[in-house]
């Protein structure tokens, strides 16, 4: 499946082996929105409706499973992928106007939220949404994590599980929450919004996690360009000036 960047791709991903400055690695995950509301959000809000980055989220989705499962693992389109997942997972926030930082929060409170567990899930993964508690009130203390600090947070309580699974797991239950995420979006279901795209967030650092990819470095700069900071990482341009090569969610 070709994807909006792959002309990018040999050139742009090679081994993400730097590190994260203190200012990136304590970025949270509002922060994160923010940058791309700079960077993006003008060129989205005037072409791209909600529709159409779920439809992109399925895209890159498709061009993820064909190389995760891929023997041995594409070195480039891997990473690549989940670039452009979990970019448009933080853009699509923005156009749907929700706080994805404090949807996390609200979600993953420090315990499972179907199980309840504060130590590695043992949920069964069948019986999740009857054991669910009711949607409530962000912590205070988790809306300023950063996103390296929450993949951390996810890997304790989930990453044993989701390790014995396998990626075929962790894969389908991303379709899954997609697919969750889409009906709320369409059909205004009863079911929050917010809850939706925490749980798609939450399963693409799922993948991250058992792909052993750093989601700092994924959503921070991929390209790491010397010259480019924070900037489009197709045409590093701050805002977007919408270029043939660039991502179009």
């Amino acid at each position: 499946m070709t994807t909006p960047f792959m002309i990018l791709e040999p050139r742009s991903m090679r081994q993400l082996d730097w590190e994260l400055d203190a200012e990136h690695a304590a970025r949270t995950i509002g922060g994160q929105q923010d940058v791309a509301r700079v960077i993006w959000g003008r060129r989205n809000f005037r072409g791209s409706n909600a529709r159409s980055m779920l439809e992109m989220i399925t895209i890159w989705y498709g061009s993820l499973s064909e190389s995760a499962r891929s023997a041995p693992r594409a070195a480039y389109s891997t990473p690549f992928a989940m670039v452009g997942l979990g970019t448009t997972i933080v853009c699509l926030a923005n156009q749907i106007a929700v706080d994805l930082g404090e949807a996390m929060a609200v979600k993953y409170p420090g315990a499972c939220f179907y199980c309840h567990q504060t130590g590695p899930c043992t949920c069964d993964g069948e019986s999740k949404k009857a054991r669910q508690k009711q949607w409530g009130s962000a912590r205070p203390d988790l809306m300023v994590l950063s996103i390296v600090e929450w993949q951390g947070k996810l890997r304790t309580m989930y990453g044993d599980g989701n390790r014995t699974r396998g990626i075929d797991f962790v894969m389908r239950r991303f379709a899954e929450e997609h697919a969750e995420l889409l009906r709320a979006v369409r059909m205004k279901e009863s079911m929050p919004i917010e809850e939706e795209i925490a749980d798609v967030f939450a399963w693409w650092i799922g993948l991250a996690n058992i792909l052993e990819l750093d989601a700092g470095k994924l959503l921070m700069n991929p390209l790491r360009r010397p010259d480019l900071s924070d900037g489009c990482y197709s045409c590093a341009l701050t805002p977007c000036m919408n270029g043939p090569n660039c991502p179009i969610f």
